[in-house]
């Protein structure tokens, strides 16, 4: 999710990292020009790459995605080395009349995989892409370990709202 405002910042060298890189995170990663990919991953990573380690080397910038415990530790080193911002529990608010279903559902993984109290949104105006989405959620989600955080996000904190026209998805 950083690599390319990492790029387009001008960065020389990226670095990323993830407590479980599967095959997809990889071949993306060298898609993107990624330098390195450092198995690790939370605030564990936040302290790895802003004071360095043995294996890891200390970073003056870092962009960070994550879950409440990512973002005190952003905190917490931020007088050490510049971070992006201190962001919150992670939330998707998807509005689209319209789309592949498919992907709206990934977005919607994407975002509710970083935390148990990670909020999904979507709300539309299709009762017919409503359903469809749902349906997608339900098949991907079934490639997730249980253990993964996107089953508890989604039965606490994911909505799909259905809107009466678009004026009304905009005012709410």
């Amino acid at each position: 999710m950083t690599a390319v405002p990492a790029q387009v910042a001008g960065a020389k060298r990226i670095v990323a990292v993830c407590s479980r890189p599967n095959n997809e995170l990889l071949a993306t990663a060298g898609l993107l020009g990624v330098s390195e990919v450092a198995r690790i991953g939370g605030a564990q990573a936040i302290a790895a790459l802003a004071y360095g380690t043995k294996t890891i080397p200390r970073r003056r910038q870092n962009l960070w995605t994550g879950h409440r415990f990512v973002t005190a530790a952003k905190q917490l080193v931020s007088r050490d080395c510049a971070i992006d911002l201190p962001a919150g529990p992670t939330e998707a608010f998807v509005i689209a009349s319209e789309g592949n279903a498919n992907w709206i559902a990934a977005d919607l993984l994407a975002q509710a995989e970083h935390a148990p109290d990670a909020a999904s949104v979507f709300l539309t105006t299709s009762v017919r892409l409503a359903r469809e989405v749902r349906r997608r959620i339900s098949e991907q989600l079934k490639n997730l370990p249980e253990a993964n955080a996107a089953h508890i996000s989604l039965k606490k904190s994911a909505l799909i709202l259905l809107a009466a026209s678009e004026d009304a998805a905009i005012d709410l």
